[in-house]
């Protein structure tokens, strides 16, 4: 059965971060033992699309698309073999989020897949998913060592944002926290069981259901 290393998720904010996607593909290129995903949705390239007067689930389904070509095309400049798919593709997911672990033993043993969150029966009916939703698919589905998101605070912003001493002794995470709102993207929000990294460091901040723990910041 086909077994990733890590499922990172690369949501609405990041993804719009030329320098972050170039500093994310570089260390990739440091691990190429590493197998992985990288989960992505909707970027704000949907907006720019629909100023050409296309109509949002149009433009959300025409932005993806490129996007994902892109991210395929910034991997392969680092000379990290990938392949670029969405979830409707070769019966990946179904549309009730069942993952299809033979169509994924299938594809082939590659450093990195780019899967969108576009799904449906065929291309013709595509609709886009969450990326919560997506995610707690794939994670329950098949085997991943680790989930990872992505911090909106840099290195050089976390130490001006320090982790609440209360959050870190009561060990639960506020949804609706300040802490939330400075550090998680929209998307993952309301999301449980993945390891939010702060891009620079190599340290992180980790939240699994709910709970976290704070190592090596510094």
């Amino acid at each position: 059965m086909s077994s990733f290393d890590y499922l990172a998720l690369l949501d609405y904010e990041h993804l719009d971060q030329h320098f972050f996607m170039k500093s994310l593909v570089k260390e990739l290129a440091k691990e190429p033992h590493k197998r992985g995903i990288l989960l992505h949705g909707d970027s704000p390239l949907t907006d720019r699309i629909m100023q050409e007067g296309v109509m949002r689930q149009e433009a959300q389904i025409r932005a993806t698309k490129e996007l994902n070509h892109r991210l395929v095309g910034l991997l392969a400049d680092e000379g990290i073999p990938a392949l670029g798919l969405h979830a409707y593709q070769k019966g990946l997911i179904t549309p009730e989020l069942t993952v299809s672990k033979a169509s994924w033993d299938s594809l082939p043993s590659i450093p990195v897949i780019v899967l969108s969150t576009l799904i449906g029966q065929h291309e013709k009916a595509q609709q886009m998913r969450s990326l919560t939703e997506i995610q707690h698919a794939v994670a329950s589905q098949l085997p991943i060592s680790e989930v990872i998101g992505f911090s909106l605070l840099d290195y050089l912003e976390w130490n001006l944002h320090s982790v609440p001493s209360s959050l870190i002794e009561q060990g639960t995470l506020e949804q609706e926290s300040e802490f939330v709102r400075e550090h998680l993207p929209t998307e993952i929000q309301s999301s449980t069981g993945y390891r939010i990294t702060v891009p620079g460091t190599t340290g992180s901040a980790s939240f699994w259901k709910g709970s976290l723990n704070v190592v090596n910041l510094q």
